[in-house]
């Protein structure tokens, strides 16, 4: 999901691989165009897609990917604008986001926890 074109503009085209069928199948798109993102599976199910560089920069928003719903849902801002960061699922089934590029020589020692209101 996302990504660079082959032009480097950052897009909001989103596929499902299957690897079984080595076959994808667009579900839809991203909330903002973004690269460079984490996307994290949660316990129950959804995705959350975080940070990354967007059309205005880098990002700090979220979104969440429902494969129920079959769509894309604005999430939680971050405390900080971080691309190429860290992602982890916790055992307790929150995502910590960690560390980051920010631009220049500019990284970002800033973490973060999501917890998951579907929890």
């Amino acid at each position: 999901m996302g990504g660079f074109t082959a032009l480097g503009v950052a897009t909001d085209f989103a596929e499902i691989y299957d690897p079984s069928l080595y076959t994808s199948e667009a579900v839809g798109r991203l909330t903002r165009k973004r690269a460079g993102h984490s996307a994290t599976r949660l316990p129950d199910s959804r995705v959350l897609i975080a940070g990354g560089w967007g059309t205005s920069g880098f990002e700090t928003t979220t979104e969440l990917y429902d494969p129920k719903a079959g769509g894309f849902t604005a999430g939680p801002e971050m405390n900080a604008a971080r691309t190429l960061h860290v992602a982890q699922s916790l055992t307790d089934g929150s995502v910590l986001l960690a560390g980051g590029y920010q631009g220049g020589a500019f990284c970002t020692a800033a973490v973060q926890r999501f917890v998951s209101s579907g929890q």
